[in-house]
């Protein structure tokens, strides 16, 4: 069944695309955003339990479920202007628009302050540089990728919605990440913004500061993320189990 077909999507590095309609329409997404949207309709405790049997059935869909859902569209949720959530999250809900969160770089990683990406204010918009390192589901055609870079007039941490299928690709360098042991099916990317041009109606209004945008997404999103552990676990007794 579905557990050989992953197998096989483990073996290869390639992310199972057909069953996104299952995931969205079966298991439900963004069960910690407001309601209203076409997010999963359930508790915190349920969106818990959710991405334990996730992680219970495979650690790479676990990945894509919760970053898609519990960062990707979480930060639209927390940060985003009420137009924002109407315009991206009903198509995000049912996976067609894949959310990825873009913070991580090639010399910065828990240390998310440090980030050397900048955005520019220029008229009608911003334009981003820097480079991205290890972002989940940022490969797929309709990626909205939230990047996080260093207003230079501010000096803080701020939120850009970049939308991969109407940004210039000679702007938004993607590249993916290869050779890895695990998560083989996450699509992790490479991301070069190369004078990437964001517009203003793009920019999360309530991201302008590291603790109040991804500080407040990441906080959230750990209630997700530490189930993923207790999944994987029952996982692997399962296995041994039927071993």
């Amino acid at each position: 069944g579905y557990q050989n077909e992953l197998g096989d999507c483990y073996e290869n590095a390639e992310f199972p695309h057909h069953i996104l309609p299952l995931i969205a329409k079966e298991i439900g997404v963004g069960a910690l955003c407001s309601k209203g949207y076409g997010c999963q309709d359930t508790t915190p405790l349920g969106a818990c339990l959710t991405a334990m049997e996730i992680a219970r059935v495979d650690g790479s869909l676990f990945t894509f479920h919760s970053v898609h859902g519990s960062v990707g569209m979480l930060a639209i949720d927390k940060c985003g202007s009420e137009e924002q959530k109407k315009r991206w999250l009903p198509d995000m809900a049912a996976c067609k628009l894949i959310g990825s969160f873009a913070l991580t770089e090639p010399d910065f990683g828990s240390d998310a302050t440090s980030l050397e990406a900048t955005a520019r204010k220029v008229k009608g918009g911003y334009v981003i540089n820097g480079k991205k390192r290890w972002i989940g589901n940022a490969l797929f055609d309709e990626s909205l990728i939230v990047v996080w870079a260093r207003d230079v007039d501010t000096q803080k941490i701020a939120g850009f919605v970049v939308e991969s299928s109407k940004t210039d690709p000679a702007t938004l360098k993607r590249s993916r990440i290869e050779r890895k042991l695990s998560q083989r099916m996450v699509q992790n990317a490479n991301i070069e913004l190369i004078d990437c041009f964001v517009p203003d109606e793009n920019v999360l209004p309530g991201g302008k500061d590291f603790h109040k945008g991804a500080g407040l997404v990441l906080h959230w999103s750990r209630l997700i993320i530490s189930w993923g552990p207790i999944g994987l676990s029952m996982g692997s007794f399962d296995r041994c189990l039927r071993y």
